[in-house]
C-alpha cells in the first residue's frame, strides 16, 4: 500500500532543489517604457512596485538605455507603480490590478520638476497582455463566487471559449463525478494542473484524473487554452489555482448550499417512456425512473490569521459537498459525498525570502456505482472512500536582487480509491457462492444483478522537484529552469467467479472472463524537462523565444501473479520500456 509516509521519505528529495534548478511557472508581470515629455526615452528611472501581495512589500527595478523595464513573478493583487528620476517630477500609478500570468503595460511620461513635485494618477489599468500571445482568463474571487458552476475546478474551466468536458453535469445530476477538460483538439492527458505554479497531475489516466480540490482555499485561478511557453510541457487546458493567504486580521468565511429534496427539480417520466417495448421480441424495456437529483449540498468553511505578527500567518478549509441522485430503473439512491480539508502557512523569513507550505485531503464515498441503467443495489459497487486522497507542497521564493528571482520546491500528489462489492457480495475464493454469485449483465434489457463488477483498488502517487532562475533587463526577462518529476501506479483487481455472465431478453448469451486475480505495478521514473525562456521587447514587438528538452522514461517492476480461474500461476521478469527524448522550440510575437 502506498501511505502518507511515502510523503515524508521523499521530503528530503527538496534539499535537492537547491543545487538543480528545474521548472517554475510565470505569474503576473508590469512592464513598460519611460519617457520625457518630448517622447525622448529616460534611462536609469527608478521603478518601484508596491503591494501587500509582494513578501518584500516593494519591488524595485530600472530602466535600461531604451527607457524600459520589467517586473515579473508578481502575486494577484492591487499595485502601486512609482516612477522617479533626479531633475524629473516623481510619475505615481495607482489601484492597478493584477490578475494571473498576464503582463500588464504601464507606461510612464515623466516632465521636468522640482524634486518635491508628485503626479498620481489613480484607476485601474486596463488589463490587457500586449506582450503575449497566450489565451489565458483570470477566474477572480469574486467571479468564482457568482458563476454557479457547482464550484468544481472542471465546471468552472468550461465556461472559457473552447474547453469542453468529457461529460456535461446538467444541475447536479453527474453526482460530484469529475469530468475530463480538453480544449482546441488537445487530449484529456495533456491538462496541466498547478496549485501556485506548483505541478499537481497525478500519473493515473495518463494524467488526466484530477483531485477534488478546496474551492474555498483559491483566492483566484487561470486557466490558459492555447500558446503556451516552454514553462510547461504540453498544450493543452494549464490551470493554476492561487491559494488563499492568512494576514494579520483574523478573517473567514462561510459558504452553505442545500437542494434539500427532489421537489426542486422536474421530470419527464411519461407513459411513452414507462410503457416502451423494445427488441424482437418486443420486451417490455420502459422506465420506472430517470436520471435526477435528490439532494445537493456544498458547506464550506474557510479562515485565516497570523501565528506571529508579519512572520507567520494560517489559512484553513474544511469543504463538505453531497450529491443524492437516481438513475433509470433503480429504486435506491446514489448518495456521493467528498470530503476536503486544507490548510496552508506562510512564513516570511526576511523582506526578500518567503517559504510557503500546503496540504490537502479529500476523500469520496459513494454508496452505489451503477454500470447499467437498471442495476439491482446487490449489483452497484459502491466507493467506501477508505483511502484518501492527498496533496502537498513547500515552496521558497527568494528575490536576491531588482533583477534576479529564484524559486524552488516540491509538490506530491497521491490518489487512491477502491471500488468495492456490496457488504455480502464478496465470497471466498473456490467455494461455491464464490462461483454462483458473480455479475449478470443482460444486453437487451440493459440490466446488471447478482454482483457488481470486478473489484479494484488504484493506488497512485507523483513527486514533482521543481526550481528556476529569472534574470530580468528593461528589454529582457530570461528564464531557466527544470522538473523532475515520477511515481508509481498500482491497480489490484479482484472478482467473484473470475467472470461475468451475459444474457439477451433473458437467454444465456456468453461470459467475459477476467485473468484475475492480480495485482500490477508500473513506474513512471522520469517525467522530466529542461527549459530556457527569453521575452524580449525591442519597440512595439515582443518577441516570446523559447525552447525546451523533455525525457520520459518508464519501467514495470518484476512481479508474479497467483493462479486463477481460467489462468495459470505467472511470473514477470522486469520490463524497461523505451526512453522518449524531446526537443520543442516555442515561438509567439505580439505587435
Amino acid at each position: 500500500m502506498i501511505r502518507f509516509s511515502a510523503l515524508l521519505r521523499t521530503a528530503a528529495l527538496v534539499a535537492a532543489v537547491l543545487v538543480a534548478p528545474a521548472l517554475a511557472r510565470a505569474q503576473g508581470a508590469i512592464t513598460g517604457a519611460v519617457t520625457d515629455e518630448s517622447g525622448a526615452a529616460l534611462p536609469g528611472v527608478t521603478v518601484e512596485a508596491s503591494s501587500p501581495a509582494l513578501i518584500e512589500k516593494v519591488r524595485t527595478v530600472f530602466t535600461d538605455a531604451q527607457g524600459l523595464y520589467r517586473l515579473v513573478d508578481l502575486r494577484p493583487g492591487t499595485y502601486k507603480v512609482t516612477f522617479t528620476l533626479p531633475g524629473f517630477a516623481t510619475f505615481v500609478r495607482d489601484g492597478l490590478t493584477l490578475e494571473g500570468a498576464a503582463a500588464v503595460t504601464v507606461n510612464g511620461q515623466m516632465k521636468v520638476g522640482a524634486l518635491e513635485e508628485t503626479l498620481t494618477v489613480t484607476g485601474e489599468a486596463p488589463i490587457v497582455d500586449v506582450s503575449s500571445t497566450a489565451k489565458e482568463q483570470v477566474v477572480t474571487r469574486e467571479l468564482l463566487d457568482a458563476i454557479p458552476t457547482g464550484r468544481q475546478v472542471w465546471t468552472v474551466a468550461v465556461t472559457m471559449p473552447g474547453v469542453t468536458l468529457s461529460g456535461q453535469d446538467v444541475g447536479g445530476a453527474g453526482g460530484l463525478q469529475q469530468t475530463r477538460m480538453r480544449a482546441f483538439g488537445t487530449v484529456e492527458q495533456e491538462v496541466t494542473m498547478e496549485i501556485d505554479s506548483i505541478l499537481m497531475n497525478s500519473v493515473h489516466g495518463g494524467g488526466s484524473t484530477q483531485q477534488y480540490f478546496n474551492d474555498g482555499m483559491v483566492q483566484e485561478m487561470s486557466v490558459q487554452t492555447g500558446a503556451l511557453s516552454a514553462e510547461v510541457q504540453t498544450g493543452g487546458v494549464r490551470i493554476n489555482m492561487i491559494p488563499q493567504t492568512g494576514s494579520n486580521q483574523l478573517h473567514g468565511s462561510f459558504v452553505a448550499i442545500s437542494v434539500p429534496n427532489s421537489s426542486f427539480q422536474n421530470s419527464n417520466l411519461d407513459d411513452k417512456l414507462r410503457n416502451f417495448k423494445c427488441g424482437p421480441t418486443q420486451a417490455a424495456c420502459g422506465l420506472s425512473s430517470v436520471n435526477g437529483v435528490d439532494k445537493i449540498g456544498d458547506y464550506n468553511f474557510s479562515g485565516g490569521g497570523k501565528v506571529v505578527k508579519d512572520k507567520l500567518w494560517f489559512y484553513a478549509s474544511s469543504r463538505t459537498q453531497v450529491g443524492d441522485t437516481t438513475w433509470p430503473n433503480v429504486s435506491y439512491l446514489e448518495k456521493n459525498r467528498i470530503y476536503v480539508q486544507s490548510g496552508r502557512l506562510t512564513y516570511q523569513m526576511d523582506s526578500k525570502n518567503k517559504f510557503t507550505g500546503y496540504y490537502e485531503r479529500n476523500k469520496k464515498t459513494k454508496s452505489a456505482q451503477s454500470p447499467a441503467i437498471g442495476t439491482s443495489f446487490e449489483a452497484a459497487n459502491n466507493r467506501p472512500g477508505t483511502d484518501p486522497y492527498e496533496m502537498a507542497q513547500i515552496k521558497w521564493t527568494s528575490t536576491v536582487s531588482p533583477k534576479l528571482m529564484l524559486e524552488t520546491g516540491w509538490g506530491f500528489n497521491a490518489i487512491r480509491f477502491i471500488t468495492a462489492y456490496q457488504d455480502g457480495i464478496r465470497k471466498v475464493r473456490g467455494t461455491a457462492d464464490w462461483f454462483r454469485v458473480v455479475g449478470h449483465r443482460d444486453l437487451g434489457l440493459n440490466t446488471f444483478t447478482v454482483a457488481g463488477t470486478p473489484e479494484t483498488n488504484t493506488l497512485t502517487h507523483r513527486n514533482s522537484v521543481y526550481g528556476s532562475a529569472t534574470y530580468v533587463t528593461g528589454s529582457h526577462s530570461f528564464k531557466f529552469g527544470g522538473l523532475w518529476s515520477g511515481g508509481p501506479l498500482r491497480s489490484i483487481v479482484d472478482a467473484n467467479g473470475d467472470l461475468i455472465q451475459q444474457y439477451r431478453n433473458g437467454v444465456p448469451e456468453s461470459v467475459v472472463v477476467y485473468n484475475t486475480p492480480f495485482d500490477t505495478r508500473t513506474d513512471t521514473n522520469h517525467d522530466d524537462g529542461l527549459f530556457a525562456q527569453d521575452t524580449w521587447r525591442k519597440g512595439n514587438v515582443t518577441m516570446n523565444l523559447g525552447v525546451r528538452f523533455d525525457y520520459f522514461a518508464a519501467s514495470v517492476p518484476a512481479q508474479s501473479a497467483p493462479a486463477g480461474r481460467f489462468v495459470p500461476a505467472r511470473q514477470f521478469d522486469k520490463i524497461v520500456s523505451p526512453t522518449f527524448k524531446n526537443l520543442s522550440p516555442r515561438l509567439n510575437v505580439s505587435y
